[in-house]
């Protein structure tokens, strides 16, 4: 059976914390390294990480990803509805997320449950954060 990963994030500034998520997905993933991806849209980052953040544009962000090998799609959302959209299109088989999440806070959960998915949480990597990246920098 095939197995088709999501994952989504935001994906600013890659870390050590992003390539172990997509580590994870890889593995899951049937055939090997083939994992799907939906970023946040600038606005969207902005809302959530406030006025300075996104680092990179959501453009820029899509076209790193896109150069990783293993990845086979990459789409920018804008609102909540165009991400369930793109789930619903995508219909994973799993779907992952981050250590920093637990199953029952992740809002996608019911949607891929619906569409005959399963969640995962991948293992968190302490330390690895964007924040943490950008407040090292600035301390420098």
């Amino acid at each position: 059976m095939t197995a088709r990963v999501l994952t989504v994030g935001v994906f600013d500034l890659l870390h050590s914390g992003h390539l172990d998520l997509l580590d994870f997905c890889y593995d899951k993933a049937s055939p090997p390294r083939s994992v799907y991806i939906l970023i946040d849209s600038d606005r969207r980052v902005r809302e959530l990480k406030g006025p300075s953040r996104p680092i990179n544009t959501a453009e820029f962000r899509q076209r790193i990803l896109l150069c990783m090998d293993g990845i086979v799609g990459v789409h920018i959302f804008d609102t909540i509805e165009e991400k369930e959209i793109l789930i619903k299109q995508i219909k994973p088989n799993i779907f992952v997320k981050g250590g920093d999440y637990t199953p029952d806070k992740v809002l996608e959960k019911d949607l891929v449950e619906s569409l005959g998915g399963k969640v995962l949480i991948c293992p968190f990597t302490e330390g690895c954060s964007t924040t943490n990246i950008i407040e090292k920098m600035r301390k420098q």
